[in-house]
């Protein structure tokens, strides 16, 4: 009974392994996945512990230890990616943008798969930045710890447009804060009730919010960088593209559309958001009877010679929103010879950075670092 428990166990972990490598066609299944890949270091212990168990008797005893121990290498996969992956991604990203001291360390650090370290908490303050008919906005504002006039980071999450966590991803936040950089992290107002261009001026008035009190918050009202998260990327690259405001000086665009038509061309209503929909309620309709709002909706179609530097991360696996945009992004920059960096990473599925000490976690926290510390020395 027991040896019929342990293959039965040992079977479930390799199909919860191989996550790491095979498609999600469901939310749930993604979530998953995204545990797979990104805690795999820490999922390795259960087929271990099924390996442990066996004690190669008999031809069931062999072969639950096979289907465990190849669990634990799927597990371990993208650990192992990610170590391989770190070279590759710090010459990309110090060919662009270079730092006058780096105190970056590595891109990827083993030991650190296993911390238990978070940043420090910080004293976050959360302000109404603006009202609307449903109510006020409002922002969580992490003070840059140990320096005045500090570069803020202006985080828009992510959420398909019509949900919007302003809490989530706290760790980076904290983590920039005590680097010195000043983060505000925003609600915008939701599709379907408010459409875009709602989205862009909520993001103009929390800049220019901030800048009014920039003594008062102790930052540099003509250096802000706009950092979002799949939806939220694609506000950012759109607002920061446009090059309209000066004092916005980067972009960092997680796993986000860069391209609206591009989007609505390849939008599937079975897909795991139903992505069709969601554009639909975010910019009116299809792109025929709402070209303008697709346009202006759209950094590929705004960006310039003029747009400020960008830093985008994708995953090649990521099912909720293609790589493809950011890799059409990244050439259209390169032909207007914007600066730019584009990582696409080989295991990565989408909100690969949510898990701070996992693999992409790392990869995101060194990225992020390098780019601000380069275009805001300047």
């Amino acid at each position: 009974m027991m040896k019929t428990a342990r293959i039965v166990i040992a079977c479930l972990l390799l199909c919860f392994a191989s996550l790491a490598f095979l498609p999600a066609p469901h939310v749930f299944v993604w979530q998953l996945k995204l545990v797979a890949s990104e805690l795999g270091h820490w999922m390795v212990i259960a087929p271990l512990s099924v390996i442990a168990g066996s004690r190669l008797r008999s031809r069931l005893d062999i072969i639950t230890t096979a289907i465990a121990v190849l669990a634990a290498a799927l597990f371990l996969s993208s650990s192992v990616r990610a170590a391989c992956f770190a070279s590759t991604a710090a010459t990309i990203i110090d060919a662009e943008f270079p730092v006058p001291t780096d105190r970056n360390g590595s891109p990827f650090s083993i030991r650190r798969l296993w911390s238990f370290r978070t940043p420090t908490a910080v004293g976050v303050q959360t302000f109404d930045f603006a009202m609307n008919e449903d109510g006020p906005l409002k922002m969580d504002f992490f003070p840059a710890q140990d320096r005045r006039d500090a570069p803020c980071v202006v985080v828009i999450p992510g959420g398909g447009w019509d949900t919007c966590d302003r809490g989530g991803f706290a760790e980076m936040n904290r983590h920039l804060a005590q680097r010195g950089y000043a983060v505000a992290s925003m609600d915008y107002r939701l599709a379907p009730r408010w459409k875009w261009p709602a989205q862009k001026d909520d993001v103009l008035s929390a800049v220019a919010y901030l800048r009014a009190r920039s003594a008062e918050l102790g930052i540099d009202s003509e250096r802000f960088v706009l950092m979002g998260r799949s939806a939220g990327a694609q506000i950012a690259g759109a607002v920061a593209a446009a090059s309209e405001h000066p004092e916005i000086v980067g972009c960092i665009m997680f796993y986000g559309p860069a391209d609206m038509h591009y989007a609505a061309k390849y939008a599937d209503p079975s897909d795991i958001l139903d992505s069709d929909k969601l554009l639909r309620q975010f910019l009116g309709g299809m792109p025929a009877q709402f070209a303008s709002s697709y346009d202006t909706a759209s950094a590929y179609a705004l960006a310039n010679s003029r747009t400020p530097p960008t830093l985008m991360l994708h995953g090649e696996t990521d099912e909720l929103v293609w790589v493809r945009q950011s890799e059409r992004y990244a050439d259209r920059l390169l032909g207007l010879h914007v600066q730019h960096a584009f990582l696409r990473i080989p295991w990565a599925t989408h909100g690969f950075d949510y898990f701070f000490n996992g693999p992409g976690g790392q990869l995101a926290d060194w990225s992020v670092g390098r780019f601000l510390d380069s275009i805001t020395s300047r």
